[in-house]
């Protein structure tokens, strides 16, 4: 997985559900090993430091920017979607001083407005 990711002209990646855990300095993962940041050090372009690890999602700063990955199970309940939300919510405040933020990942939320043909709580509650 390392090498087909070093291979591709991106910088940084936000991978879902990896399975596994690259023990390397640019690999960042969260608590439960289901969303990972991972820098491609085949690439110049700034390190990523880590900032914060929760449950199913990671925070890292790359130069000025702040990126949130995240993966958010289908089972979870609203309550715990909207949780893990507010977490995030909560790091960015911390983080980001010109605003400038990116927030990568699977949510499994479902809206027309990215194309799908019915909403779910989730997408609803994004949309907000």
């Amino acid at each position: 997985m390392e090498q087909t990711i070093m291979d591709l002209t991106y910088d940084i990646i936000v991978i879902c559900e990896p399975y596994r855990n690259l023990n390397c300095d640019e690999w960042i993962a969260d608590q439960e090993g289901s969303v990972a940041i991972f820098k491609n050090k085949n690439r110049i372009s700034p390190a990523i430091r880590k900032v914060a690890v929760g449950k199913r999602f990671v925070v890292v700063t790359w130069g000025e920017i702040c990126i949130v990955g995240v993966y958010a199970p289908p089972k979870w309940l609203a309550e715990k979607f909207e949780e893990m939300l507010e977490e995030i919510d909560m790091q960015l405040e911390r983080q980001t001083v010109d605003g400038r933020a990116m927030i990568i990942g699977d949510f499994n939320a479902k809206s027309e407005v990215w194309g799908l043909h019915r909403e779910d709580m989730r997408g609803r509650i994004l949309l907000e």
